[in-house]
């Protein structure tokens, strides 16, 4: 009876040692910009993920309360997944992303989803790859023939996504010449850009990623929101010389 006894809690020791262990250090930016650091953890529910966030205290937040979570490096954003709100891991970033999220009752995110930044997607099919996938991404040059054709299949999906976005960016290029306030404003962010492309350090890649999203921002004349610059903070704050000049960039934009 003691042996099974003890068998049996070593076992719930076990587990809940497993459950401990997933979260991982990170941060969080609410919708309203704040920030919370501490161990993350993303919590699946049958309608709206959470995300737990542990250090002096433990806050729990909705996804719809969520700009973006970063936990061990890996981004994660709030989607609108038929007629839930899923956190999903950020794969490849650009106009149209490559997600990844959990499948019902898992806990690995193995799932594909491509993201458009107008906000369409839709969960990559096994079946009707072609019709699915050729809709979605059918909205840039021959790409969606490309797919419903057969010359790309499910397999492609990365070659897919790059011919894509580069399609749109491409048609980007080809708009009406931009003012010179907002060239000026453009050059700066590209200053930036170079700056931080010559300095080696442990968030250079994540950085610079960042940077190329406000870029993105700024070409669409759309406001910087504030959690990227928030995250950009996180990444260059060992970073001095480059942090003074995030914020003096922050400044020229908001001007």
């Amino acid at each position: 009876m003691l042996h099974s006894f003890a068998r049996h809690l070593l076992t719930g020791i076990g587990l809940l040692a497993s459950v401990v262990s997933h979260a991982q250090m990170g941060y969080v930016v609410g919708i309203q910009g704040d920030t919370l650091k501490g161990r993350v953890d993303i919590l699946s529910y049958d309608v709206i993920d959470r995300v737990e966030v542990r250090d002096v205290k433990k806050i729990n937040l909705v996804a719809t309360k969520v700009r973006v979570v970063v936990i061990d490096k890996e981004t994660y954003l709030p989607v609108r997944y038929e007629q839930t709100y899923r956190l999903m891991k950020v794969v490849r970033p650009g106009y149209a992303s490559l997600m990844l999220m959990r499948s019902p009752n898992q806990t690995l995110y193995n799932t594909p989803y491509l993201l458009k930044r107008d906000g369409k997607g839709v969960e990559v099919p096994g079946f009707g790859f072609k019709r699915v996938i050729g809709d979605l991404l059918g909205d840039c040059g021959d790409i969606g023939d490309k797919i419903r054709n057969g010359s790309w299949n499910r397999s492609d999906l990365d070659s897919v996504l790059i011919a894509y976005n580069a399609c749109v960016e491409s048609n980007s290029r080809h708009e009406p010449a931009i003012d010179a306030a907002a060239k000026n404003k453009l050059e700066s962010v590209a200053a930036l850009v170079n700056k931080v492309g010559t300095v080696a350090f442990s968030g250079q890649k994540d950085a610079l990623d960042l940077l190329r999203d406000i870029q993105q921002k700024v070409a669409d004349r759309q406001t910087v929101p504030n959690y990227m610059w928030s995250g950009l903070k996180e990444y260059l704050k060992d970073q001095p010389v480059l942090l003074k000049a995030a914020d003096e960039l922050r400044l020229k934009l908001e001007q």
